[in-house]
């Protein structure tokens, strides 16, 4: 695998986080040998198994993986089905009345 070679901007080099900044102290070789490290997985919460995907969830990606009608590229402002269901869910919180319409949502993530 090849180097990282994209130059962070101006921006991101001034950006910190302090809670980083904390952690990357602690020293965990120095812990009282009687007291048990709590993990708090710090960044991934699923690293320890603290937040198991839901076995709905997994069913329901399973069912639409085999379905194959959405296993490619999608639109590059969204798959149809879901702007309607995101303008519906979001009307409701606004208080219905078609507050929103599929035409307001536009979303699009990425796998690498």
């Amino acid at each position: 695998m090849s180097a990282w070679t994209v130059a962070p901007s101006e921006t991101a080099k001034g950006t910190t986080n302090p809670i980083r900044e904390i952690v990357d102290q602690l020293d965990f070789n120095n812990l009282p040998k009687n007291k048990e490290l709590i993990s708090l997985s710090i960044g991934d919460p699923t690293k320890f198994g603290n937040l198991p995907v839901p076995k709905a969830a997994v069913a329901a990606v399973t069912e639409i993986l085999k379905e194959g009608d959405d296993n490619g590229y999608g639109p590059s402002f969204g798959l149809p089905k879901a702007r309607v269901a995101i303008a519906e869910r979001y009307s409701q919180k606004m208080g219905g009345n078609d507050y929103y319409t599929p035409m307001d949502v536009f979303f699009r993530f990425w796998v690498f």
